[in-house]
């Protein structure tokens, strides 16, 4: 007896590593099986996931039937809740097992020792499977729609070390793991930025605001991933405040909802108060000390004039307002205790007698920006290192002149520069330069090779770089082409471009002087003079006979590709690719080839692109292969993307409008993305409670506090979220049809406060917003109680300190929760009592809801575990469902119906002449329908008003009469 696979229900996140070669990718719309037993007994990790949090489970097989009980340990500690008689009645069940998920963002990674036990046979198998699963916020934002990068999420100071730590907050143990990362260290005013790109030069224009940032963070992790390859523990990689600013900002998206923050662009008058820099030990007021000459010393005293000025400096606030809480890896650090309008008073000296006190810098001075909108990209790369390299292409030469070696030079890194507005390609060198070149000492140098398509591209780039530090005084122009920094505290930087081949070259060096580069930037012009400089005859080279892709619409959460016909005698001639889609309603996917017609004069190599089709709408493709020497060649297409299949549309359109007796059975998935957390939360607990035993009288019984806790606290959130549109679709629907009935499953309230017509909706487990008494002698009910707290005991607890460090939100769902310590409109927030935690009052029977019949207790109306579904409702169904007239038509809405007597409400439908259509995100659920029936795989908020558009007209007129 064994496991044979595990299975998840879908991906929650697509994860990309685009370090990899090839690219790898990881993403499931749809159930499917992340790991298989191996044939031979070898051993084979899990594919990687990320799931959801708030139901975080897979799904196991085992071979034999049998009652077993099932537990997995990584390091002698639970990963899972142990399951104690899960029954096996074929090797083909697939049975859910519950993660422990202790907050987010979370990671199981790394062997797991599962132990079945047989219980009637006593029978103990042993067995290790590694898992890799990631565990996200579920509001990630958009520049990680394509992919949350595989490699940061494996990076070892994040998410793993954050497992065993005790600080609570993520961004705040996101800016404390960076700032105490020795691999990094403050620039000392190098002149560039190495991971932060934008689209215009603001740095030199008079409005701040509106800055947008590109991430580099395939290049941050490359260069991290380098130091660990080499076993260099010495190298330090200079970073600035816009590097770490945008570092900061995309790692702590894993793990909070970030759509609120906001870069911040300080241009105050003001000496630096004294602080730690990154990646220095003492404290500091003269962030470019070292330049000769200028600067001498990292501490100044108050009336030195050498310290410098705190401006052009940038960091990250919570959102924007006064009292949004400062994040700051670089100077400090801040970790999100001073406020936004405090941090002036922090961040500047007070003792300024060479300034007036009307030059000081204040809160107007601190210019808003959007932070980070886009990640640049990785070029997915082949063959760029071979042996027996001639001197044929630039990347070959340059490896050649470095004299390549494993422990020399880490394999480049190429990249798409998206914030130049044109598309231009970097590769990226980081090499262990030899002690005896030039000057006997150890040295590492970053040498940056950008190829554009026109002069006047290459031309902007140089200014800008050349602005960004001459600004400051340090202009060093050696001629119109060449720029170097003298007067940096350690190492050096030079720049130039080749104005024929539209080349810029970036050379930093940890020891080596700027005026000292000019040795190996001789060499680099010398490399690059011979270059190919017509970049369209050399794409000539390699015979494209053509590219196919889909012209037709494509349907919601279906595969596409694009393939392109390359001549087989030219194929290897490209060294790499990327994909950019506009709108991101096609997601890329991996690359794949495959040779045509083997053997034959005619060969030919067709390259395939997978996509998959994620959001409705139009999108415009952009393929881009790359070659040799960095020039490249663009194709591009465009693809719509279409919700609903319109053969399947029309069809369904049609019966709808000729139908009338409709039945619609409705489910959790038809409040998912009103952002309602659901039932069971992460772990299948609430606080420290299984939330299934509290559903039960017996729970009631013995502790009546903590179950109205519980159910007060379902009651508060399920009004802080508003009816999606497929709820209003379905009330207005009960309003045109009046042979409609609905049936839910859900006790959220939503459907009512949508305008449902309440004659015409049947609430299968009751509702939180109904009451009753708890004695069975007493008939007292009372429905639609929308009052909250439903008695002044079972408010929510706020915190009446004041401002305080503030609590660390973990998902989507905590837009719904409350920070500590924060206030909204001058009033303090809600704790979230579901965090253990908080500390949660004993509350007396006397306070809870009496009922006015009886003085009894009363109790939530919800149908508990062990109780029968209302009587009263089963009638009404039955009455509706028995009736001699024919049903034309069943609707089920986000529920797999597998559970009696849901289950059989569908059959007696069909059994009445039904046709039935779904609407589901998980498509196993269709697998039961005829060939008359419809199946609709997506988000019910979509999908149901698309189908129902033809009866209900303009939707959102609707909605805001209801509203």
């Amino acid at each position: 007896m064994s496991i044979t696979s595990i299975s998840i229900q879908k991906s929650l996140y697509p994860l990309v590593d685009s370090l990899s070669n090839p690219r790898q990718f990881y993403y499931w719309p749809e159930p499917d099986v992340i790991w298989k037993k191996p044939v031979g007994g070898k051993s084979v990790a899990a594919l990687p996931c990320a799931l959801s949090s708030d139901d975080p489970s897979i799904s196991i097989t085992i071979d034999t039937p049998g009652t077993y009980t099932v537990s997995a340990l990584q390091n002698g500690s639970p990963v899972m809740k142990l399951i104690p008689n899960l029954i096996v009645k074929a090797s083909t069940d697939s049975n859910t097992a519950k993660l422990l998920v202790s907050r987010v963002p979370w990671v199981i990674s790394g062997d797991i020792v599962w132990t079945l036990v047989n219980i009637n046979s006593k029978k103990v198998t042993v067995s290790t499977v590694a898992l890799e699963l990631y565990f996200l916020n579920l509001s990630l934002p958009a520049f990680l729609s394509g992919g949350v990068p595989l490699a940061l999420l494996r990076f070892p100071r994040l998410l793993q070390a954050w497992k065993t730590a005790t600080e609570p907050s993520w961004p705040r143990f996101v800016v404390s793991q960076l700032f105490t990362d020795r691999r990094m260290t403050y620039e000392n005013f190098k002149g560039m930025n190495k991971y932060t790109s934008w689209e215009t030069d603001w740095l030199n224009t008079s409005s701040f605001d509106g800055i947008a940032l590109d991430c580099w963070i395939d290049l941050w992790i490359s260069d991290m991933n380098g130091l660990e390859d080499r076993e260099d523990t010495k190298t330090q990689y200079a970073v600035n405040c816009y590097d770490l600013a945008s570092i900061v900002q995309t790692i702590s998206a894993l793990g909070i909802d970030i759509s609120k923050w906001r870069s911040k662009y300080m241009a105050p008058f003001g000496y630096l108060k004294p602080a730690t820099l990154i990646g220095n030990t003492g404290p500091c007021n003269n962030p470019y000390y070292g330049r000769p000459g200028i600067n001498p010393k990292p501490l100044c005293n108050p009336t030195d004039d050498t310290r410098s000025f705190l401006r052009s400096h940038m960091f990250l606030a919570s959102d924007n307002s006064p009292g949004a809480f400062v994040y700051d890896a670089c100077i400090g650090p801040q970790l999100g205790i001073t406020t936004l309008s405090g941090y002036p008073a922090v961040a500047i000296d007070s003792l300024e007698p060479k300034i007036p006190q009307t030059l000081r810098g204040t809160l107007a001075d601190i210019h808003d920006g959007q932070g980070v909108v886009a990640l640049a990209t990785s070029v997915c790369t082949y063959r760029l290192i071979e042996s027996g390299y001639g001197k044929t292409t630039l990347i070959q030469n340059v490896m050649e002149e470095v004299g390549y070696s494993p422990n020399t030079v880490r394999q480049p890194y190429i990249g798409r520069v998206p914030a130049t507005g044109t598309d231009a390609v970097v590769a990226t060198f980081t090499i262990n330069v030899a002690p005896n070149y030039p000057n006997g000492l150890p040295d590492v140098w970053t040498l940056n090779i950008f190829r554009f398509s026109h002069l006047h591209q290459v031309q902007a780039e140089f200014t800008r770089r050349r602005s960004a530090a001459s600004s400051h005084g340090d202009d060093e122009s050696l001629n119109a082409n060449e720029w170097l920094n003298p007067n940096m505290a350690t190492g050096g930087f030079r720049m130039f471009y080749d104005s024929a081949q539209f080349v810029l070259v970036v050379i930093e060096s940890s020891r080596l002087r700027s005026e000292e580069l000019g040795l190996v930037a001789n060499k680099m012009k010398n490399l690059i003079q011979v270059l190919p400089g017509d970049l369209g005859d050399l794409f000539g080279l390699m015979k494209i006979t053509g590219l196919e892709y889909p012209k037709q619409p494509i349907t919601l959460n279906k595969f596409f590709r694009a393939s392109l016909s390359i001549a087989k005698s030219t194929n290897d001639w490209w060294i790499g690719y990327a994909v950019q889609t506009s709108y991101g309603n096609a997601l890329y996917l991996t690359e794949e080839s495959e040779i045509v017609n083997k053997g034959n004069p005619d060969a030919k190599t067709l390259v395939h692109f997978n996509f998959l089709a994620v959001r409705a709408g139009a999108d415009n493709v952009a393929l881009t292969l790359y070659g040799p020497n960095l020039e490249r060649r663009e194709y591009r297409f465009a693809v719509y993307v279409q919700l609903i299949n319109t053969a399947d549309l029309d069809s369904f359109s049609a019966h709808l409008k000729s139908s009338n007796r409709i039945l619609a059975l409705c489910g959790a998935g038809l409040s998912a993305s009103s952002g309602l957390p659901t039932f069971r939360g992460a772990g299948g607990f609430w606080r420290k409670h299984d939330a299934t035993k509290l559903a039960t009288p017996e729970a009631f019984e013995s502790s009546p506090s903590l179950v109205w806790q519980f159910y007060s606290y379902r009651r508060h959130m399920a009004l802080n979220v508003k009816p999606n549109a497929a709820h209003y679709a379905l009330a207005e629907l009960a309003r045109e049809k009046e042979g409609f009935l609905t049936l839910t499953q859900n006790v959220d309230g939503l459907s009512p406060r949508a305008g449902h017509d309440p004659e015409r909706i049947k609430y299968l487990h009751g509702s939180l917003f109904d009451i009753k008494c708890s004695s069975s002698l007493c008939d007292y009910k009372e429905t639609n109680n929308f009052v909250d707290p439903i008695v002044p005991a079972l408010a929510i607890p706020v915190d009446e300190s004041g401002p305080a460090q503030p609590s660390n939100p973990t998902s989507s769902i905590d837009v719904a929760k409350t920070t500590l310590g924060q206030k909204v409109n001058g009033k303090p927030k809600e704790l979230d009592i579901s965090d253990v935690r908080v500390k949660l009052a004993q509350i007396p029977t006397n306070d809870l809801p009496q009922c006015p019949k009886c003085k009894r207790l009363l109790r939530p109306g919800v149908v508990w575990f062990g109780e029968a579904l209302p009587e009263n409702v089963l009638d009404d169904i039955e009455e509706f469902i028995t009736s001699s007239a024919k049903i034309d038509l069943m609707i089920v809405v986000g529920t797999s119906a597998v559970v009696w007597p849901a289950a059989g409400y569908i059959q007696t439908a069909k059994a009445k002449g039904a046709r039935v259509a779904v609407i589901n995100m998980d498509a196993n659920t269709g697998s039961e329908l005829s060939d008359d029936d419809w199946f609709f795989e997506g988000d019910a908020s979509t999908i149901v008003p698309a189908l129902f558009r033809e009866e209900i007209g303009d939707l959102e007129w609707h909605m805001m009469q209801t509203s």
